[in-house]
């Protein structure tokens, strides 16, 4: 959810299989209206199949970027050339971790923007194919605008790192509203014969 347009509604971006167009389902009087393709300069060299999307003003310049993950468990950074109220992105610019193209566990990454350690710099989470979830800390870059990303360490729960099955998706947000950012992530798993799973889970930040 996003308010894409900055007309005070949120709307809902959702990236896609294949080929991994990510679309726009802008909030109209009585829901969405119909989803429409946002449109990208990316080059067809870059992996975009199982585009999972998130918004946020990544480079600090006050309008909302788009990060997005693909099935090769890459991570990219789309800027918006436009404004608040008109958006424009560039092509898939590929994200780093000290100096080096993110790439997580079992592919499918799924990244969220969210200052998660509470130092005023935004920081990636990313969901993986192989159920965990990384925390990529943010620090500023040298220009004062777009984080750079330091380090890549796997987040926990009850002590051990988190494993969810396969192909976790992210949302963050105060869930029982105690002042501290939550996590709550969705999960594919499957059993013999096509038998296909999902599940949603919510995991409670601890004092």
């Amino acid at each position: 959810m996003a308010d894409l347009n900055d007309d005070k509604k949120p709307d809902l971006i959702s990236g896609s299989y294949t080929p991994g167009d990510i679309y726009w389902f802008k909030a109209g009087a009585q829901g969405f209206e119909e989803g429409q393709k946002i449109p990208e300069t990316t080059p067809s060299s870059i992996e975009r199949a199982a585009s999972a999307a998130s918004c946020a003003d990544w480079d600090g310049d006050g309008d909302l970027d788009i990060l997005v993950g693909n099935i090769a468990g890459e991570v990219y950074w789309l800027e918006n050339e436009g404004n608040k109220a008109q958006f424009k992105f560039g092509s898939r610019r590929a994200l780093s971790v000290a100096g080096a193209p993110l790439k997580v566990g079992g592919g499918d990454a799924h990244p969220v923007a969210v200052d998660w350690d509470g130092d005023s710099v935004l920081d990636l989470l990313v969901g993986c194919g192989d159920g965990s979830v990384l925390f990529c800390k943010g620090t500023p870059s040298q220009s004062g605008r777009a984080p750079t990303l330091l380090t890549k360490t796997p987040l926990k729960a009850g002590g051990q790192p988190i494993a969810l099955g396969h192909r976790v998706k992210l949302f963050v947000c105060d869930w029982n509203e105690d002042g501290q950012l939550d996590l709550l992530a969705g999960n594919f798993n499957f059993k013999e014969p096509r038998e296909y799973i999902g599940n949603v889970y919510v995991m409670l930040r601890q004092p």
